[in-house]
């Protein structure tokens, strides 16, 4: 999800855990310290004594997270759209290919970090399989909502661009539009080629 909060952008993303690296180490310490300790006690150990520890480590871990993601706030709520899903559905694909690849060579102390690190890392290979998927979607929704617009010559179309101030200005001018024509906004921040898009194949 913080690559959606980064527009889907793996250089955003990238400066996004360049920016938060210190924080989520701080915030994260009790998983590295768990997973330092994972590592250690299979290479040191191994056998069914490390492979229980891992286990129970993954679920105590899992289970806490969970926990903590069910209580923290955002400042947009988290939405799984169908382009997540999509990112989701190879996300998880590359992590079960990752983890076959440790067992067959035998890494097995590389399983619990792999299981917390994976899915930060794995994101620049997903964004680049599903490049194409992506692009494929956006250009038929495009086409879609221009259809829609070409069918009705009288539609007049407002644009506001601008660095702050767009969505205050958008709802004055529709209170103010709407008093005597029927008119149609994007609603909340919908101001990316996508929300107007959306707005229009739906709404319209």
């Amino acid at each position: 999800f913080i690559f959606q909060q980064n527009r889907y952008e793996t250089g955003r993303y990238r400066t996004w855990i360049e920016d938060n690296l210190k924080r989520l180490v701080k915030e994260n310490r009790f998983y590295i310290l768990l997973i330092l300790v994972n590592a250690i006690l299979n290479l040191v150990v191994r056998g069914i004594v490390a492979d229980v520890v891992l286990i129970v480590s993954l679920v105590i871990t899992t289970f806490m997270a969970g926990f903590i993601e069910k209580y923290r706030t955002y400042i947009k709520p988290l939405v799984c759209t169908a382009r997540v899903k999509r990112q989701i559905a190879v996300l998880v694909m590359l992590e079960f290919l990752w983890t076959l690849a440790l067992i067959l060579s035998d890494a097995s102390f590389l399983y619990y970090a792999s299981a917390w690190l994976a899915p930060w890392l794995l994101i620049w290979p997903v964004a680049g399989i599903t490049a194409p998927i992506e692009a494929a979607v956006r250009n038929r929704y495009l086409n879609e909502a221009k259809q829609i617009l070409a069918k009705d010559s009288s539609l007049i179309r407002i644009g506001i661009t601008g660095s702050f101030g767009k969505t205050t200005t958008k709802n004055i001018m529709q209170a103010m539009v709407s008093e005597k024509y029927n008119s149609l906004m994007t609603p909340a921040s919908y101001n990316t080629p996508m929300g107007i898009t959306r707005t229009i194949r739906e709404m319209l």
